[in-house]
């Protein structure tokens, strides 16, 4: 766990950093895409690394990054519009988060991927 945590932090930090400099007036939607390979790793686990929250599937939520969430990657996420999670062994999109910052942007971005309104 603690190697994909560190895995995650990266990611979303570099990532936050390429957007930055190839689009810093977000004049176009800031969309990051990982394709997965790792049987031992999910999407929950990128979702508990960016909220903070474990999500139960009896539909508790539990605190358990909160600190690193609103810590170190608070201002990083921020310049992420949305992160779509592909499972290389399904060969598809199985899951998605969209940034919800801006009521105004999530809904462009929500559109223009197809994802369901809020």
């Amino acid at each position: 766990m603690i190697q994909s945590l560190i895995g995650w932090l990266e990611l979303l930090m570099k990532s936050a950093e390429q957007f930055e400099a190839v689009n810093p007036g977000r004049s176009a939607f800031n969309i990051l895409a990982y394709v997965n390979h790792d049987v031992a790793c999910g999407f929950a686990d990128l979702r508990e690394t960016v909220t903070g929250y474990f999500y139960a599937e009896g539909g508790g939520r539990y605190a358990t990054m909160v600190h690193l969430a609103e810590g170190r990657l608070r201002e990083p996420k921020r310049k992420i519009d949305a992160i779509l999670w592909f499972e290389a062994k399904e060969q598809r999109m199985v899951a998605a988060m969209v940034n919800y910052d801006d009521p105004i942007r999530e809904q462009q971005v929500r559109t223009l991927l197809n994802l369901p309104r809020k």
